[in-house]
C-alpha cells in the first residue's frame, strides 16, 4: 500500500470512503469529492454505502453494505474543469455514480452532499471549489452486508 499524503495531511490507517450510491464500473471508477482530503492518497480503502445521511452530512444510521477499494490516482481541479465542454469533462464517463456522469446532474448531487456548514453560512457547494477526483477499483470480491 502507497500513501503519499501531503504535507500537512494526517493519513489514517483505515480509511473508509462513504457512498450514497453504490453502483460501480467493472474496471476504473471515480468519485468527485470536495476539497483535497483524498488529494495523493493512494492504495486500499474501504468503500462503505451509508443508509442514511443527515441535511449536515453526517452518517446518522449504520453502513449497510461495504468492500474494498484500490485508490489510483487522485487529481485536484476546480470543479469548474468539469463542465461540458472542458478538457476533463470526458472523466466523467468513469463516474461510479450513473446519474452522475453529467456535470450538471453531479453538481445538483454535489450540492445535496455538501450543504452549508453552518447555519450562518450562506452557500453550498459553489462550481469553481476545489475538488479532488479519486480515481479507484474495486475489489472484484462481491460486497458484503
Amino acid at each position: 500500500m502507497s500513501r503519499k499524503p501531503k504535507e500537512d495531511q494526517v493519513v489514517e490507517e483505515d480509511l473508509t470512503m462513504y457512498f450514497g450510491t453504490f453502483e460501480f464500473l467493472p474496471n476504473l471508477n471515480i468519485t468527485v469529492r470536495k476539497g483535497t482530503k483524498w488529494a495523493g492518497i493512494l492504495g486500499s480503502c474501504k468503500a462503505v454505502k451509508v443508509a442514511e445521511v443527515d441535511e449536515d452530512g453526517h452518517v446518522v444510521s449504520g453502513p449497510e453494505t461495504f468492500c474494498n477499494m484500490e485508490i489510483i490516482d487522485t487529481l485536484v481541479i476546480p470543479f469548474s474543469d468539469l463542465n461540458e465542454g472542458n478538457c476533463l469533462s470526458g472523466i466523467l464517463q468513469f463516474e461510479h455514480d450513473p446519474n452522475c456522469r453529467g456535470a450538471s446532474s453531479l453538481y445538483q448531487v454535489m450540492r445535496k452532499a455538501y450543504p452549508p456548514t453552518t447555519p450562518t453560512t450562506p452557500d453550498y457547494f459553489k462550481w469553481n471549489d476545489t475538488v479532488t477526483v479519486v480515481f479507484f477499483r474495486i475489489d472484484p470480491v462481491a460486497p458484503s452486508g
